[in-house]
């Protein structure tokens, strides 16, 4: 007699592991540091965790860093601070998302401010006896002339410093990356016709290899501004000068020069 092996036994034996035995996502936090300080590198753990992707949160960004199911940051004050770590994954073919909330006290006092400097008074001049002619005035300052057209805003990191695992260089790379979403750049793009990217020098292209020569000579990181040119982008003109390292009011304030605002 043969023996018959059930179709549904098969299929089952067939089946590859996730399928039929896909672990849910969950966030599980390690211990808190032992007695954390104001001032020094702290870490928080998420090593436990399962899920397919990871992200987090915290009021403090530029001071804060996240990688994968680990996170670290440095306390400017003692107190209570507040971290939230989000995990999802596929479930049965359905998405789940969960939250784990880590509370942490920082000790140790915080940095004492610093002393505003007292201005020297300067001493009146002495009137002179033979006064000489006033001096002409200064030369009106040229317009700004008006740049039309779609204005395209590179902003070039170095790759090889924000590789870096130092603090203050990935707080670095946090700004420059939450720049794209600044509401004051935000508002100068949709308000004078310009879009808004950014990259590090070690991507390849021609454009990039470009604009990455003009950012070297002018300091990373550097804003570019070109005039867009449709037919041939590549070699779209440069707009000024390149600005090293702006903040969003400069760069508003920049694109509203060049409209003649």
């Amino acid at each position: 007699m043969t023996k018959r092996t059930p179709w549904l036994a098969l299929l089952i034996v067939l089946l590859p592991g996730p399928v039929w035995a896909q672990e849910p996502p969950k966030v599980k936090f390690g211990p808190a540091p032992d007695h954390p300080k104001v001032g020094a590198l702290i870490k928080i753990s998420a090593i436990e965790s399962t899920g397919d992707d990871f992200s987090w949160s915290f009021e403090d960004s530029d001071s804060f860093l996240a990688f994968g199911k680990e996170a670290a940051f440095v306390a400017t004050a003692p107190g209570k601070y507040t971290f939230r770590c989000i995990a999802s994954g596929i479930v049965a073919g359905k998405a789940k998302i969960v939250t784990g909330t880590f509370v942490l006290d920082v000790e140790g006092q915080a940095p004492a401010p610093t002393p505003t400097p007292v201005p020297t008074p300067t001493p009146a001049p002495v009137p002179n006896p033979t006064p000489f002619p006033a001096p002409d005035p200064p030369p009106a300052p040229l317009p700004t002339p008006v740049v039309t057209g779609h204005l395209l805003l590179t902003y070039v990191a170095d790759a090889s410093a924000m590789a870096s695992s130092d603090p203050a260089t990935q707080a670095l790379r946090n700004q420059m990356v939450g720049m794209r979403r600044d509401p004051t750049i935000e508002a100068a793009l949709q308000t004078y016709d310009a879009s808004f990217k950014w990259y590090e020098n070690n991507q390849a292209g021609l454009v990039t290899r470009r604009l990455d020569g003009i950012a070297a000579k002018a300091g990373y990181p550097c804003l570019i501004i070109q005039q867009y040119d449709q037919l041939n982008p590549k070699v779209a003109p440069i707009v000024g000068e390149p600005m090293k390292n702006p903040t969003p009011a400069e760069v508003a304030a920049k694109l509203k020069a060049l409209r003649g605002k």
